[in-house]
């Protein structure tokens, strides 16, 4: 499933997980396997395969604040997929404000640009600590998004 997931091919993905007979859906085997799924498609931007992996019976029973889906956020900020950003933005209650620094370390100025343009980044403190964190890592370019 994981491969299947960062292929694109949504109808395999569908398929695979046809041909498994049915596991009680809180089996560790499904739960790892789902998590390492979610992963592959934000890191490749399937936007399809995470969106069925996250709508299916499976992926509805993860928890929406589980270290899988902050991974994913990780994942998607540092790789600037903004649709997968957006789309994990909009189904999980996630506080994104601390993966800003993915951005920061990874060069990724659009995905730093769409957390504050999202209002993801809204504290005084997430602020300064962004500002604190470009500075350290000698990146004042990012300095212009405040």
């Amino acid at each position: 499933m994981v491969g299947l997931a960062s292929t694109g091919s949504l109808e395999h993905l569908q398929q695979l997980y046809q041909l498994f007979p049915p596991l009680q859906e809180d089996h560790i085997i499904w739960k790892e396997t789902w998590g390492g799924a979610l992963q592959s498609a934000c890191e490749y931007d399937n936007l399809s395969a995470l969106r069925w992996l996250m709508e299916h019976p499976l992926g509805r029973g993860v928890d929406k604040n589980n270290v899988a889906l902050g991974h994913c956020y990780h994942i998607a900020i540092a790789k600037s997929h903004v649709r997968v950003m957006k789309y994990l933005n909009e189904t999980t209650h996630l506080i994104v404000a601390w993966l800003t620094n993915t951005s920061i370390r990874h060069g990724n100025s659009e995905s730093l640009r769409w957390c504050v343009d999202h209002d993801l980044v809204n504290d005084q403190e997430a602020f300064s600590s962004i500002i604190d964190y470009a500075a350290l890592n000698g990146r004042l370019d990012i300095l212009q998004f405040f």
